[in-house]
C-alpha cells in the first residue's frame, strides 16, 4: 500500500474552486473518495450545518484510516488546516490547490450571479468576511501542505501565481526521493493584475517574516532569484552588482528584495554586515539615480 494522499481544493466562496476541480479531474486521476459539503447538502437533503458536520466527520475518518481522499473547503478557519497537519504527521502527502481572486467584490458578484440562477445564496458581508479570513490563513495552509499551487481566478481562466514542492534527489536505484526541504516558485503577473512579486510574498509569507517553515533559507532563496535574472550568480565586484541590480529592477523586484539580496551576497566581499548594509544602500541609490537620469534624457 502506497503513501496516502490528501488533496485539498481551497479558497473563498465565489473563487471558482469547483470549476477548477472539474477541469483538473478531467485530466488527472483522483482518489475515489471526494468530500464536499455542498455535494452532501444536495445529495443527502441536509441543511448547511449538517452537511458541514458530516464533511468534517468524513475527513477525520479518512485521515484516521489512512484512506486517500479529495476535499473542498474554504479554509477560512484553522480547523481543516489542523487536519492537514495531522494528516502530514501520520504519513499523508498533502496536496493543496488554492483558488482566489484579487478582490472580494469579484467573489460577491459571482455568488450573486450563481444565486440568481438557482444556486446557493451567501450574504455579501459573509462572503467578504470569509474572504479576508481565508486569505490571512494562507501562510499557515502552505506550511501544512507538502505541495502547493495557488491560482488567481479573477479573469476568464485561472493563472498560477505561486507554487511549493519538495526538493527531490536521486536514490541509489535511480528513483526520485522527496526530501523534507521545500522550494517555492512565484509567478508575478503583469498589470492590471495585483499579483506582482511583492504582493505574492505578502500573500504567502507569515507577517513580519521573509521565509516559510521548511522552505529554502533566505540566502539560497535570493541566490536563486538572482540566478533567474542573470546566469552567473557569483558577484565579482561593484560593476557586477550594479548590472544585477539594474536587471532586478527591470524584472520588477521590490527595493526590499534587492536590498536583502545585496546584503546576503556582500559580507564576504566587504567585511561585515554594517558595511554591507551601507554598500547596499549606495548601490541602490546609484542605480535608481542612473535610471532617473536616463528617463529624463529620454533614453529609456
Amino acid at each position: 500500500m502506497g503513501q496516502p494522499i490528501m488533496i485539498v481544493f481551497a479558497g473563498p466562496n465565489g473563487s471558482g474552486k469547483s470549476s477548477l476541480t472539474s477541469q483538473i479531474q478531467r485530466i488527472c486521476s483522483f482518489p475515489r473518495l471526494y468530500i464536499n459539503a455542498d455535494n452532501l447538502k444536495s445529495e443527502r437533503n441536509m441543511n448547511e450545518k449538517q452537511a458541514a458536520d458530516t464533511a468534517d466527520r468524513l475527513r477525520q475518518q479518512a485521515v484516521i484510516s489512512r484512506h486517500s481522499f479529495v476535499t473542498e473547503t474554504l479554509l477560512s478557519t484553522t480547523k481543516n488546516i489542523n487536519l492537514m497537519r495531522v494528516a502530514q504527521e501520520t504519513g499523508f502527502f498533502v496536496y493543496l490547490v488554492y483558488v482566489l481572486t484579487m478582490d472580494p467584490l469579484i467573489n460577491v458578484n459571482r455568488v450573486k450571479y450563481r444565486a440568481d440562477r438557482g444556486g446557493h445564496f451567501i450574504p455579501p458581508e459573509k462572503v467578504i468576511t470569509r474572504y479576508h479570513r481565508a486569505i490571512d490563513l494562507i501562510p499557515e495552509a502552505i506550511q501544512a501542505a507538502n505541495h502547493v499551487e495557488i491560482y488567481d481566478n479573477s479573469y476568464t481562466a485561472p493563472v498560477l501565481i505561486f507554487g511549493k514542492k519538495p526538493i527531490e534527489h536521486l536514490g541509489r536505484s535511480g528513483n526520485r526521493i522527496k526530501t523534507n526541504t521545500y522550494e517555492d516558485f512565484s509567478y508575478p503577473q503583469p498589470f492590471p493584475s495585483k499579483w506582482n512579486l511583492t504582493n505574492i510574498k505578502r500573500l504567502v509569507y507569515p507577517k513580519n517574516t521573509k521565509s516559510i517553515k521548511g522552505l529554502l533559507p533566505p540566502e539560497v532563496y535570493y541566490e536563486n532569484k538572482i540566478a533567474e535574472v542573470i546566469d552567473n550568480d557569483v558577484w565579482h565586484g561593484k560593476s557586477d552588482d550594479i548590472n544585477i541590480v539594474m536587471e532586478m529592477i527591470n524584472k520588477g523586484y521590490s527595493k526590499t528584495d534587492i536590498h536583502v539580496a545585496i546584503i546576503l551576497k556582500s559580507p564576504g566581499l566587504i567585511g561585515n554586515l554594517v558595511d554591507a548594509n551601507r554598500y547596499a544602500e549606495d548601490i541602490l541609490k546609484y542605480v535608481l539615480n542612473v535610471k532617473l537620469q536616463a528617463a529624463r534624457d529620454g533614453s529609456v
